[in-house]
């Protein structure tokens, strides 16, 4: 690596994923066309760690992120950490503001938005958002909120182990940012990217200006499984559902039907969005554990007319893990890389 490399592609931060089950640990160097991976550790959370979404014990968690920590480079001195919370406990709301709302009145107007759209207390929320661009006289901004018992746990597990806490962003940026940088946007198109994730999904329409809207449903794969073992009459419905998939008829039926009902919103956001912004969705993305289903990306390929993006895939990916898998911690690496300002729920100090 060459000197100018040296000098802009040392990571001055490092990522951590925090799941149900265990801790990522990953450190990026380099840059876009570049990314090397410098240092993975997957470590297994303590059964009782976090249950139901939650965080139980804050101690035992922080030993893991210590543990997992320890082989970090010394000479890099990484101690301030960029993670991302689950989207069970975010909510984002795509509002308009009046141009001529002064600089200084932005905020407020934002919040007082969103307040109407989203199903939550907001004063009892960490929250921040960012322009995604002009319309018309007015401004279109995406606001994101995020409920503070776990976002205060997590601040709390990574002070224990010794770290700062440098940036939480929602999960869906990360893997956002990890998949569209093979995609190829101009001016007057965009991409839809699916996370069928194992506790819920997630879509977002993802344009040049970023994140343009986004659509929570608690159907996962874990969901979907369910109705499957109660619909289909097979002695092994799980294995059908992984092996099969859409490729058998009676889990095709069962599954079309669910995804129809789960996701009858999303047809229309894509229009909405289309004949808002005068710019065309022209693909699909898929990542998470569901999308792992044979035949399920297709069904919504065609049921939405959009064609898939094979190109759609991170970077790189650590050993052992899947490129689905790997989206959500290699987004959080390479914005950790070089600590990139973006929706931040932590406030700097």
């Amino acid at each position: 690596m060459g000197f100018i490399q040296q000098l802009f592609g040392a990571p001055k931060a490092f990522a951590i994923e925090v799941k149900a089950e265990l801790v990522r640990l990953l450190v990026l160097e380099g840059g876009t066309g570049s990314w090397r991976e410098l240092l993975f550790v997957e470590r297994a959370l303590p059964e009782g760690t976090i249950v139901n979404g939650e965080i139980k014990d804050v101690e035992v968690l922080a030993n893991e992120i210590r543990a997992a920590a320890q082989g970090l480079p010394a000479e890099k001195k990484l101690r301030k950490i960029v993670t991302a919370l689950p989207e069970s406990h975010v909510f984002m709301a795509h509002v308009s503001i009046s141009r001529e709302v002064d600089k200084a009145d932005v905020a407020g107007a934002v919040f007082m938005q969103a307040a109407t759209k989203l199903p939550i207390n907001l004063e009892q929320c960490a929250w921040d958002y960012q322009p995604v661009g002009d319309e018309n006289e007015e401004k279109q901004v995406l606001f994101t909120a995020a409920e503070t018992p776990y976002l205060e746990a997590l601040e709390q597990a990574v002070a224990l182990a010794g770290f700062e806490l440098a940036v939480v962003e929602p999960e869906s940026l990360a893997w956002t940012r990890a998949l569209i940088h093979g995609v190829a946007l101009d001016d007057s198109t965009a991409v839809l990217i699916c996370d069928v994730g194992h506790h819920g999904a997630n879509a977002v329409i993802v344009d040049k200006e970023g994140i343009e809207r986004s659509i929570w449903q608690a159907a996962g794969s874990a969901a979907l499984l369910e109705v499957v073992k109660k619909k289909v009459k097979v002695k092994n419905a799980e294995g059908v559902l992984w092996e099969k998939g859409m490729q058998d008829d009676a889990v095709a039926k069962v599954v079309g039907e669910w995804m129809d009902a789960q996701w009858a919103d999303l047809a229309a956001e894509v229009t909405q969005y289309e004949s808002a912004s005068r710019r065309a969705v022209k693909g699909m993305c898929f990542t998470g554990e569901g999308s792992r289903v044979p035949g399920l990306k297709e069904r919504w390929s065609k049921r939405l007319g959009k064609e898939i993006f094979t190109d759609c895939i991170p970077p790189l990916t650590p050993a052992h893990l899947t490129p689905e898998s790997a989206a959500v911690i290699v987004g959080l690496a390479m914005r950790a890389n070089k600590l990139s300002t973006g929706l931040n729920f932590i406030v700097p100090t």
